[in-house]
């Protein structure tokens, strides 16, 4: 007996910009710079922003996709961005972007790959519309999840902790249960086989997903539900719409979901995984056979991954022994590499380590994740294949940003990954708040070697709110010092800093910094209750011995002054 399931999923593209902004947070580092607290300083989670995803034309700006508090508050697609802000609550914060297709077909492709894990048929659904869903041939399969209902669960399950807002239909037939999960009163339904009928009678005929043309006509007429259709004679039907017998007829789609015509789907066939092993006639625990055949996999996988135009992002490497359980080393880069001289000094030093004891008789390389290579234009010196110290091409991307990425490989493997971290500049112009670190791998560098150094330097700056001259060095810690001032808000005079007092010889400012008001808690007493409340002045000074210091009072009662930063 055929069962299928159909996922809709009304939100994808806003659902993959939120997973991407909740990245963001997930490494958000740690601030550079701070106050000792006068209190304690709240952890509470920024609300999500409201997202709307917009597309150009000619002068105007029309909304593509917005999230489900946008859709409640009135927001439609093709509506202008302008009108679609007027409907908005001015509370909580809102994220506009370029609206890409291109992405919302990528993810499709990428679910229904991962969600070969509960069956073996899986296919897109509507990619590139409003209704994007995917479309899974469970016969046979439903019992080995416990049954259709918990397959249905477990699949909703996995797409929640993804990130996406899904709704879910099992019936007979891909008709019926693409009606039922777009346009059915329960998130979760189930429709028994033999009950078709009477699943999609009161639903729209819109549920029949037919062409336009066909739907205006029947609207018209006054034809509104599936059960109407039902009620009109055939003959009538096809002599008042002529292609109500085409592939998307309104007789050929009720068909298909009643089950009288066979609908077929296009599964996705995912790309083979990059995989080479090599088995031993016995086994050995010299590490010269383990050298040796860990350099031939390594030129043989680096040649699959040339071959599709990919490096590989994460490397398995599995030493499997005769009488005990394999041992599994796992390599991370930076960028999608198909160096085989950079991925061989990573695997060398990580096998390296490894106890061979009783020996072992194979061994398995896999790329288990993989990037697109960069592109590089080719000049009229580089017809001829550039060669490293090595000896070897310079492939997968251009030289200084591969480079860039080998030193971060290199450092993890020898630190550690929670030992390397680079520095982000944030949206912000409150000074502590205005610099953080992410991880150097998985961090802000993901996305591989499809962005070149330009687009990174442009993604770390294009946010920040303000630009202005900063100290080389900022402190982890403000410190705080007494000021001795010519006016209560004039120039410096005098500071004591370190146990030491300080003649100023030149002062500068004050510069203003006032709080995030979008940021501040409700009722929040500035001053008191959060230290990224207050209202502050900075001052250049610059002491006697001829150092330049960012000195600052925060206006509290009474008010106090710390030494955030010194310009090298």
């Amino acid at each position: 007996m055929r069962r299928v399931l159909s996922v809709w999923l009304p939100f994808l593209s806003t659902d993959l910009v939120k997973r991407t902004l909740r990245k963001r947070e997930t490494h958000p580092g740690f601030p550079v710079s701070g106050f000792p607290p006068l209190g304690t300083r709240g952890s509470r989670r920024e609300p999500a922003p409201v997202i709307l995803l917009t597309r150009a034309i000619a002068a105007r700006e029309l909304v593509e996709r917005c999230c489900p508090r946008a859709a409640r508050a009135g927001v439609r697609a093709g509506m202008d961005l302008a009108q679609a802000r007027s409907l908005l609550p001015t509370g909580p914060a809102l994220h506009i972007e370029e609206y890409r297709p291109e992405r919302e077909h990528a993810a499709l492709h990428a679910l229904a790959c991962w969600m070969l894990k509960f069956c073996p048929v899986a296919a897109v659904d509507g990619s590139g519309t409003l209704d994007a869903g995917l479309l899974f041939d469970i016969s046979g399969a439903e019992h080995l999840h416990g049954g259709e209902a918990r397959l249905i669960r477990l699949v909703a399950q996995g797409l929640r902790r993804l990130g996406f807002l899904a709704r879910i239909a099992g019936a007979a037939t891909f008709a019926c249960a693409s009606g039922v999960a777009r346009y059915g009163q329960a998130r979760l339904a189930m429709v028994a086989t033999g009950h078709e009928l009477r699943a999609l009678r009161g639903l729209g005929v819109e549920a029949l997903r037919i062409d336009e043309a066909t739907l205006a006509g029947l609207v018209e007429l006054g034809v509104r539900t599936i059960g109407h259709v039902l009620d009109l004679p055939r003959a009538s039907l096809v002599a008042r719409f002529p292609g109500a017998l085409g592939p998307q007829g309104v007789l050929t789609r009720l068909d298909q979901a009643l089950g009288a015509a066979h609908e077929a789907i296009e599964p996705v066939r995912p790309e083979p995984p990059i995989v080479v092993e090599r088995t031993l006639e016995g086994p050995t625990d010299r590490w010269e056979t383990l050298e040796a055949l860990a350099r031939v996999l390594l030129v043989e996988l680096v040649g699959v991954l040339r071959s599709r135009g990919r490096g590989a992002r994460e490397l398995r490497v599995v030493v499997m022994r005769p009488r005990q359980e394999g041992e599994t080393v796992v390599i991370r880069l930076s960028l999608a590499s198909a160096s085989e001289r950079h991925l061989w000094a990573l695997l060398r030093s990580r096998l390296e380590k490894l106890d061979l004891g009783e020996g072992f008789d194979a061994m398995r390389l896999h790329a288990a994740r993989t990037g697109r290579l960069a592109d590089v234009q080719q000049t009229s010196a580089a017809l001829m294949p550039a060669r490293d110290d090595a000896g070897e091409r310079e492939d997968g991307g251009p030289v200084g940003e591969q480079r860039w990425g080998e030193l971060i490989d290199t450092l993890t493997d020898r630190l550690g990954a929670a030992d390397v971290v680079l520095m982000q500049a944030a949206s912000t112009h409150v000074p502590e708040r205005a610099t953080r670190t992410a991880p150097a791998i998985g961090g802000w560098l993901e996305g591989g070697a499809s962005r070149t150094s330009m687009d990174r330097e442009a993604e770390m700056t294009a946010g920040v709110a303000y630009r202005a001259d900063r100290p080389s060095i900022v402190m982890t810690r403000a410190e705080e010092i007494q000021v001795l001032a010519v006016a209560p808000d004039g120039p410096l005079a005098r500071v004591r800093w370190r146990g030491r007092a300080w003649e100023v010889l030149a002062c500068i400012g004050p510069e203003r910094i006032e709080p995030e008001w979008w940021r501040a808690r409700p009722g929040a007493v500035h001053g008191r209750d959060r230290t990224d409340s207050w209202t502050r002045d900075y001052y250049a000074a610059q002491i006697e011995d001829g150092r330049w210091i960012w000195a600052c009072r925060v206006n509290t009662d009474p008010a106090r002054w710390f030494v955030q930063g010194v310009w090298g």
